[in-house]
């Protein structure tokens, strides 16, 4: 895991947003219409405490552009494109690219990405590096590898700054790599690069040793997004918590930006998180354990990765942030909702109250949030948890 560093301070972490209160993200918990019409999933939906809390927020405030999809195939996931404007992080060119070690699978007729986040001990990697040592001298690409947990992110520092358009690995995962393929005019330079590296793995065998041990195999890297420092208008919070990043390259991502901004990142599993909770101060919650199995198109499992995610919100927050306003932002594979509450005093006090009226307002494009005049109407998960068609 990626220990954070206290960087410098500089005129541009200096000039943020204020803090705008505590936000919980939570990828992957919009689902089709389809799913939630199972009254077995509704009866399990009811229970859960953060749907309720969710619901009864007194304000919503939908994010433009966010709210269905404007692409068919869009180059980032919901979640993936409120985060960089969160931070204000957006290039298209730069010298330094983070990149993934991925499998890729064949198709009858095209190539698929398969599994990302592969797991990779310390000399398998090694190894992988070794192999392609020559083509990045000879390319004058500088290499650093960031570990977290049993995955790898590779971070390519090229001579020659790179101007190109990437998937990131999460929107690409499961679909044909040529749909996704990084376009703009360093993009055949990318290509070239890419498949030297290939080659130079599939000749040296690492795959095949991989294999061997039982592991899946590592045949290519994902070109994914500049390593951009945040924008002068970055929204500021006070701690990121980690529960479940859903990739390895969100994770390292915010823990740069994080280090950029002097933001404490706290990791659920790390000893003593818990009194790192404690404290009031505004935070980002991050938990994408349901993302996996909305992407997988898997109803069961996605059920159960909300009942646990329930747990563990009700475990931590119940007496956090009641000071601060709190902002739910779901998402799923090409919608985001997002409602604010003034602060935890008002979620507590607005059982009950109807937003759908509000929220449907704000996906046909009215500017202005509706307040809801009609307390008392129980909350309906399946308004709450559809993901709108694109």
């Amino acid at each position: 895991m990626i220990a954070p560093s206290t960087p410098p301070a500089t005129a541009e972490n200096q000039s943020r947003s204020p803090a705008l209160g505590s936000c919980v993200l939570l990828p992957g918990t919009l689902a089709p219409t389809a799913w939630l019409r199972s009254p077995e999933l509704q009866e399990r939906l009811r229970g859960l405490r953060w749907l309720t809390q969710a619901s009864t927020a007194a304000v919503v405030e939908p994010l433009p552009g966010a709210e269905t999809a404007t692409q068919p195939l869009p180059r980032r996931l919901p979640h993936e494109q409120w985060l960089h404007r969160a931070f204000n992080t957006s290039a298209s060119q730069s010298n330094t690219w983070s990149a993934l070690p991925v499998m890729l699978g064949i198709g009858i007729d095209q190539l698929h990405l398969n599994e990302i986040d592969v797991a990779l001990t310390s000399e398998q990697a090694d190894q992988l590096e070794r192999a392609v040592k020559p083509l990045l001298e000879a390319d004058q690409v500088a290499l650093e590898r960031v570990r977290c947990g049993p995955s790898e992110v590779w971070r390519l520092r090229f001579l020659q700054a790179l101007a190109v358009e990437c998937s990131s690995p999460l929107a690409a995962l499961g679909q044909a790599t040529h749909r996704h393929a990084p376009v703009g005019a360093d993009s055949a330079r990318w290509r070239k690069f890419v498949h030297e590296l290939e080659m130079a793995w599939h000749c040296s065998g690492p795959d095949q040793r991989f294999a061997a041990a039982g592991t899946l195999p590592v045949n290519s890297l994902w070109l994914a997004e500049p390593l951009a420092l945040p924008g002068p208008y970055a929204r500021h919070f006070e701690q990121i918590v980690l529960v479940d990043s859903g990739c390895t390259l969100t994770e390292t991502w915010l823990t740069h930006c994080a280090q950029a901004m002097d933001v404490e990142i706290v990791h659920l599993s790390d000893p003593g998180a818990a009194d790192r909770l404690a404290l009031s101060v505004s935070r980002l919650w991050l938990d994408a354990s349901a993302l996996r199995a909305r992407l997988a198109d898997d109803p069961h499992a996605w059920v159960i990765a909300l009942e646990a995610l329930d747990r563990t919100l009700e475990r931590y927050t119940a007496a956090t942030n009641p000071v601060h306003a709190l902002e739910w932002v779901l998402s799923g594979k090409t919608a985001l909702r997002c409602r604010r509450a003034r602060s935890g005093a008002d979620i507590r006090d607005a059982q009950g109250a109807s937003l759908w009226q509000s929220i449907r307002a704000a996906l046909r494009g009215q500017p202005k949030p509706v307040r809801s005049t009609r307390p008392g109407k129980p909350f309906d998960s399946v308004e709450l948890l559809s993901e709108p068609e694109s």
